[in-house]
């Protein structure tokens, strides 16, 4: 009850972005994107962690090997030795079963990949809130659409009741012999305009609204709340690109990246060094013999390996992974210059869709001065009323231009905002 009681109010920009990112497709995608690619820390520190090892056997022998040192004994001897039972030297079948613990003592190389990996983790992250932004501005790109194209049918309705105004009065005055056939076949025409031009508006409200709905989860019919005017959020074009550089998600990503693949790199290096690693053994069986009967036994070693040449792949693989790191720093350096011609881009945008909103809220004023003198001029019996229609006609244009320019502006200052990464 309570959310479907909470679409009785006007729904806000927040409340879009709060229900995108809490039930939407795209921000689950987006989410579990991340938690894909921050499970290679956990594979990068397995290699430096201890390994648990359990394992067990049994085997299947051809034949019982058995030694019968009653063979020994030389005849004469047979009666007065007494007989013992033959030794099993290898039983017929048995099981087997030991547990190990396997810790690396000496990982240079590993360490360096576990250091790659968190760094390519923090990439991920950067990722994530990268593309969280860009899904940030697509949902206030559906809510202005919304908004405006449900301005757009109220505007187009209000012209279609004034289109049958006209035409009616323009039959009248042809009945009346005042005006000719021409001006009643103008006001039908007019007429059909206005209705298609209603019809447009229709559509393009409900499209606007089902992609605000897929985004958000909401009704495709509930209220929305005019959002509040935003001012320009940097007073220069130089503080936007300063703050593009430092916060922008996907320029931080291409650093980790960077510094990724040059631990990447030092991994490979490292590579060339010994390994050591320490074992802890507890094993048991059944295969015990005549020389030994012990069914359990532990030991503990300590092992290294240097492998000194493996027929050159370490060497490929160090030379791939310098061209890695080149190829992230070129990474990165188009990652700014990119940041630098969004910013540019949208700091000009914003500036031109906050001069283009200044001149409509003047039409507004100019229009509604128009609707008041055309008012006053009614009242005297100097206009008709149909021109009385048209100067409010005039008036809800001009507010719906400047719903538009003020749409306009937001928007331009999101993708401002999102360009410099404060989205």
């Amino acid at each position: 009850m309570l959310f479907w009681v909470s679409f009785a109010l006007a729904l806000t920009l927040d409340d879009a972005w709060r229900a995108t990112e809490s039930r939407g497709l795209d921000a689950a995608m987006i989410e579990e994107q991340y938690r894909m690619s921050a499970t290679a820390r956990v594979a990068a520190w397995s290699l430096l962690a201890p390994k648990f090892v359990v394992r067990g056997s049994y085997t299947r022998n051809d034949e019982e090997i058995t030694f019968d040192p009653n063979a020994l004994i030389p005849e004469e001897f047979a009666s007065i030795i007494e007989p013992s039972e033959p030794l099993v030297m290898r039983k017929l079948s048995y099981f087997d079963a030991s547990m190990s613990v396997v810790q690396p003592i000496f990982a240079p190389s590993s360490v360096a990949t576990v250091v790659a990996a968190g760094q390519d983790t923090r990439a991920a992250a950067e990722d994530r809130d990268a593309h969280r932004s860009m899904l940030r501005a697509g949902v206030a790109s559906a809510f202005w659409g919304a908004l405006v194209a449900r301005e757009a049918v109220a505007i187009s309705g209000t012209a279609v009741a004034s289109a049958e105004r006209h035409l009616d009065l323009a039959r009248r005055r042809v009945l009346a012999g005042s005006a000719s056939r021409q001006v009643e076949l103008q006001a039908e025409l007019a007429l059909s305009r206005a209705r298609r031009d209603l019809a447009a508006a229709e559509e393009s409200r409900s499209i606007a609204e089902n992609a605000l709905a897929s985004l958000t989860g909401w009704p495709a019919r509930a209220d929305l709340e005019l959002p509040p005017a935003q001012t320009l959020p940097f007073e220069s074009v130089e503080v936007a690109l300063a703050t593009s550089l430092e916060q922008r998600a996907d320029v931080r990503a291409s650093r980790f990246r960077e510094a990724a693949s040059r631990s990447a790199s030092w991994a490979q290096g490292l590579d060339w060094l010994p390994a050591i690693d320490g074992r802890f053994t507890y094993a048991w069986t059944e295969n015990t013999s005549a020389f030994n009967d012990k069914t359990e036994f532990w030991m503990v070693v300590v092992e290294s390996e240097w492998v000194l040449w493996d027929g050159g792949y370490r060497l490929s693989e160090q030379l791939r992974s310098s061209s890695q790191v080149r190829l992230a720093v070129l990474a990165r350096r188009d990652a700014e210059d990119h940041a630098e011609q969004e910013v540019r881009a949208a700091f000009l945008a914003a500036e031109r869709a906050g001069a283009a909103h200044h001149a409509a809220e003047r039409e507004v004023a100019l229009a509604d001065e128009n609707a008041r003198l055309a008012a006053v001029a009614f009242d005297a019996g100097t206009i008709t009323f149909l021109d009385l229609e048209d100067a409010r006609l005039g008036l809800s244009a001009a507010r719906f231009a400047e719903l538009q320019t003020r749409a306009q502006r937001e928007l331009a200052i999101v993708e401002l905002l999102d360009a410099t990464g404060r989205l």
